[in-house]
């Protein structure tokens, strides 16, 4: 397994990302104001998005994703450095996706590339003595961006508030002796995993449920809301060999007359961002994957240490309600019980039939859609 996390910053002249992965090219971004509505703040110090004495402020950031980076990725984060003044208030932004090829123009009010909404933007209280750096996450838009789906132009921030509150953020030209290195930075977490079945993801085939799709036609005990697939499920025929991804340990292997059985591996793992002035020291990197519809191999035991490739069982013969298949998820999590291998979580976080009295989290809780993992070629 490889599991990798970028922390790149953003600057003209320096560049920096984790092993074995390419210098980003240079990102842009600038802040447009309306009074004055035809000035030029490409190359200004400061990102300020908010309302201020009847002028609004919008800002808006070009990563240049293209080419170097990931295109499956399990999460992509934007990290901004707030400003801490007097001044300084807290409002939440709306985050836009821009249409239009600004990098080469002089963006100004009245010249603006053209962006729709996306979603809000909650802002953390931030004081002098709290200061920590805003982390926004992108993950569907990016997936987008390298699928093509949307052009890649960037993103905008504009106020959802009108009463005279406004954040600012470092940007890319921001200098200051004291804190020079507080640039916008990227953040990416991305998997690298062998695929559980011979023959690789590439020959894959869906034979019963996708990631996200409506499983069983159930309800939470509102009758209202879906109970969501969590996994996918991978044809595969009775007897097939199933292959651990990576390196981990068994949480559980488990026989089950009405389903076949369960394995469940817990993949470890950690990373330091290298930064020392960002106030979060590691990024958890534990990944566990499930195995369900699988009869565990003799021996696999709890505890039991597996390695990339290792057989873990075979794939159950099923009944006259189940065929042979593979039900696969992907935690972005530690194990954590039953949870880690259910199969399926409510749309919203709700109280179902198998938890009456207690409000199952709501989908995906970490559950991460099997489309978005590098799988290494077939076997």
């Amino acid at each position: 397994m490889k599991i990798g996390i970028w922390l790149v910053l953003f600057c003209p002249a320096v560049s920096w990302a984790t092993d074995s992965i390419q210098t980003l090219p240079t990102a842009v971004d600038t802040f447009v104001y309306s009074i004055d509505s035809e000035e030029s703040f490409n190359r200004n110090q400061s990102l300020v998005c908010g309302v201020i004495d009847g002028g609004e402020y919008r800002f808006l950031i070009d990563l240049n994703t293209a080419g170097q980076t990931p295109k499956q990725i399990a999460l992509a984060e934007l990290w901004l450095a707030p400003y801490i003044m007097p001044e300084f208030s807290i409002t939440p932004m709306g985050m836009y996706v821009i249409q239009d090829d600004w990098r080469d123009t002089s963006v100004t009010w009245s010249n603006q590339p053209r962006a729709f909404f996306r979603r809000e933007v909650e802002i953390p209280t931030l004081t002098e003595t709290d200061w920590r750096w805003v982390s926004i996450n992108f993950s569907l838009v990016y997936r987008y961006w390298k699928q093509g789906v949307w052009a890649d132009y960037g993103l905008e921030f504009r106020p959802i508030d009108r009463d005279h509150t406004f954040n600012g953020f470092a940007s890319l030209d921001y200098r200051n002796p004291w804190m020079s290195d507080y640039h916008p930075r990227l953040r990416l977490i991305y998997f690298e995993f062998q695929f559980p079945l011979s023959g690789g993801y590439a020959n894959a085939q869906v034979s019963g449920y996708n990631f996200g799709d409506h499983w069983e036609d159930r309800y939470g005990l509102d009758g209202q809301t879906r109970l969501l697939h969590t996994g996918v499920d991978f044809r595969a025929t009775a007897a097939s060999k199933v292959f651990a991804c990576a390196n981990g340990y068994v949480k559980m292997a488990t026989l089950n007359k009405a389903n076949g059985g369960w394995v469940v591996v817990e993949h470890p793992n950690s990373f330091n961002n290298r930064f020392r002035e960002v106030p979060t020291p590691g990024v958890n990197a534990t990944v566990t994957t499930t195995y369900m519809h699988v009869i565990p191999l003799d021996g696999l035991v709890v505890g039991s240490r597996v390695y990339r490739g290792q057989l873990l069982g075979t794939i159950w013969e099923g009944n006259s309600q189940t065929r042979p298949h593979l039900h696969f998820q992907l935690r972005y999590a530690p194990f954590s019980g039953e949870f880690s291998y259910f199969g399926r979580l409510p749309e919203r976080s709700v109280v179902t039939l198998a938890h009456p009295t207690v409000a199952e989290p709501a989908f995906p809780e970490f559950f991460i859609d099997p489309k978005f993992i590098n799988w290494d070629r077939a076997r």
